[in-house]
């Protein structure tokens, strides 16, 4: 399960962040996850309060989670579609060769403190 080393690790950088910058408190995180990353968004909302539980400056905090959608292009005919929907096959031409447009990231959008 690597939703919890991700969750560490968002808990790490927002713990720091709030070092350098003298927070003493941290309300809320949100994150934009993409589809391609195979984060399972309920072990995500599950598991923040434990791991954050770990690090003073997020005790009670709340977590965010903005799903992007898993946008490609088609490298034969060009159409923009969603991987996971059309399970990375082009619904235009039928060819599975493209290029990820979006979908795929994951990082702190935002924190609120």
């Amino acid at each position: 399960m690597h939703e919890i080393g991700l969750l560490y690790q968002t808990a790490k950088t927002a713990s720091r962040f709030a070092q350098e910058h003298e927070i003493e408190r941290i309300y809320a995180i949100e994150l934009e996850i993409g589809e391609l990353t195979g984060v399972l968004p309920d072990v995500f909302e599950e598991y923040f309060p434990y791991v954050a539980g770990q690090f003073p400056v997020l005790k009670d905090a709340v977590l965010k989670l903005d799903m992007i959608e898993a946008r490609g292009i088609c490298e034969q005919c060009h159409a923009v579609y969603n991987i996971m929907k059309h399970r990375g096959i082009c619904p235009n031409c039928g060819s599975s060769e493209k290029m990820i447009l979006g979908g795929n990231q994951m990082l702190i959008r935002q924190i609120e403190y």
